[in-house]
């Protein structure tokens, strides 16, 4: 894993990098995975007013990030919460076991290339493991949601309909997945 810091510092997990980075504290960065590993660490990542953060595979690798329970009785997501004006950009990977939950006054979140393992993961006969979870649960009220080339499981935004506006959603050339004909996508 290596983080846009000017020494191009190699990391051999992602919260090594992600500690670099907060330390570095820069306006932006890129953190790139330069392999197809399978990385099982929980990851937070809490932006500053105006700050922004690019996670990224390298061309050609598509790296896992599998979430899992890491706090007893409490689902463990890959937690970003920004201040205003604030990005976050997902890149090239998979995330599978648990959500991405977007926090706080996080303005720009955008997911390229990426799949949300719908259900969180698969049981042998390709059904979720989850069905009724959302590979997205959006607790930003500000953010705006760019989604481009890439798979998902449902969308669920968890914020006061009757003090915010809605949340504007862009989605091209993506996959959409509710797990059911029953269920909502977003």
């Amino acid at each position: 894993v290596h983080s846009s810091h000017p020494e191009g510092m190699a990391h051999t997990t992602i919260a090594g990098a992600l500690a670099a980075w907060r330390i570095d504290d820069p306006d932006s960065a890129v953190i790139e995975i330069e392999d197809n590993g399978i990385y099982t660490e929980p990851v937070a990542i809490d932006l500053r007013d105006h700050q922004g953060l690019v996670m990224r595979s390298a061309q050609g690798r598509r790296p896992i990030l599998r979430l899992l329970d890491y706090q007893a009785g409490r689902a463990d997501a890959l937690a970003v919460s920004g201040g205003s004006g604030s990005r976050f950009q997902l890149e090239g990977l998979v995330v599978s076991g648990r959500p991405v939950r977007l926090e706080g006054e996080l303005a720009r979140f955008t997911l390229r290339h990426s799949t949300l393992v719908p259900g969180w993961g698969l049981f042998h006969d390709c059904t979720p493991r989850h069905e009724g979870e959302p590979s997205l649960d959006i607790r930003a009220p500000e953010v705006c949601v760019t989604i481009e080339h890439s798979i998902l499981g449902s969308i669920q935004a968890n914020i006061d309909p009757v003090s915010n506006d809605p949340i504007r959603i862009c989605i091209s050339d993506s996959i959409l997945d509710a797990t059911s004909n029953e269920r909502e996508a977003i």
